[in-house]
């Protein structure tokens, strides 16, 4: 099981991949994915938590 992911993220029960923190979806090792900060950088958060998104869902 893959456990290179942030803590924020819950795992889904039947890949074990982390989910998305937007879109719910389990994010496989191959997609393009991205660390998304849960505070805003330009508000404080650039040292802050940050969770494992798809790369096209953080752009949204």
């Amino acid at each position: 099981m893959r456990q290179d992911f942030p803590e924020g993220n819950a795992i889904d029960p039947e890949t074990g991949f982390p989910l998305c923190a937007l879109c719910e979806r389990p994010v496989p090792p191959n997609a393009k994915q991205s660390l998304h900060h849960l505070v805003p950088k330009l508000r404080g958060g650039k040292g802050g938590p940050v969770v494992l998104v798809h790369q096209i869902c953080g752009l949204r």
